[in-house]
């Protein structure tokens, strides 16, 4: 059988990122575009955040080839509602998802179809910040990522002293921080990214409880801020204290050294190495 890797564009963000990944595959695979999609038998198919129109998947399926389907957190701004009827929707034609964390299966599991099947793979750091020349911010308290995926206000940013940044610059050095709210879509599907991205820049992640946080941090974590931000102030400042101590910084990375391992580029490549071998000779087909 034959791999192709389908995305809707070449250069988005998720495609640049799981490219690294891909780039250590130890398998013969092809990535082509969705307007470029060619229907074959035969055929296992891996679709990254967007699916083409239901008809091409039923096309796919009538070719007896096979689906494998990565959501990450695509449609993350419908409500919950709207994003379960859209899965229930799909799930018929996939043979096979990978789920951003246990939680976000356990979701799919409980609220989609209880049959469903597929593994975790976490989102990792991107490797180029491995070698990257690590700086403090100013501003200490970074935001990374764009606003509709938190649940910060702008009274929240001016009052709390947060920087939205990019990880393309320098002085990205700091405390972290995130929160997502618990009746939103994205707190069950959001990735593991941010937390990726604090550990790989040796910086300290506050957040609140959000599932894929508190799957990989564990419950005791000692920066997690409740939903009502009654706490979130205590949080950040022992936070700076504990980043602006090179002994309880260096403590602090080797508790989480795990988990930063966990989420490396190397670790998830083993993974989607696995999966497709097991795909590609139909130990998984069903």
């Amino acid at each position: 059988m034959k791999l192709y890797i389908i995305v809707n564009h070449l250069n988005s963000g998720s495609v640049k990122m799981k490219s690294q990944v891909f780039e250590m595959l130890n398998i013969k695979y092809e990535i082509l575009t969705q307007r470029k999609i060619r229907l074959e038998k035969d055929v296992v198919y891996f679709f990254l955040k967007h699916l083409p129109h239901i008809n091409v998947l039923n096309k796919i399926h009538q070719l007896q080839s096979k689906i494998i389907y990565e959501p990450l957190d695509c449609k993350f701004d419908l409500s919950p509602e709207k994003y379960i009827n859209f899965m229930k929707n799909i799930s018929p034609y996939i043979h096979y998802f990978i789920f951003n964390s246990l939680s976000m299966k356990n979701y799919f599991i409980e609220k989609i179809n209880p049959q469903i099947q597929g593994d975790v793979i976490y989102h990792h750091f991107d490797k180029k910040l491995i070698n990257h020349q690590k700086t403090s911010h100013p501003k200490f308290f970074l935001y990374l990522g764009i606003l509709q995926k938190t649940c910060f206000t702008p009274e929240n940013f001016k009052k709390f002293n947060i920087t939205q940044y990019s990880i393309d610059k320098k002085d990205c050095q700091g405390v972290h921080v995130n929160f997502c709210k618990k009746h939103l879509n994205l707190h069950h599907i959001y990735t593991s990214t941010k937390l990726a991205t604090s550990l790989i820049l040796n910086s300290i992640f506050v957040c609140n409880k959000i599932p894929i946080y508190l799957e990989l941090l564990g419950e005791n974590y000692p920066f997690f801020f409740e939903e009502n931000m009654s706490d979130f102030k205590d949080k950040i400042k022992d936070a700076r204290r504990v980043y602006k101590d090179p002994k309880l910084l260096k403590s602090y990375l080797k508790i989480y050294s795990q988990v930063k391992e966990k989420l490396s580029p190397q670790q998830c490549a083993l993974q989607y190495q696995n999966l497709f071998n097991n795909f590609l000779n139909n130990s998984l087909i069903h």
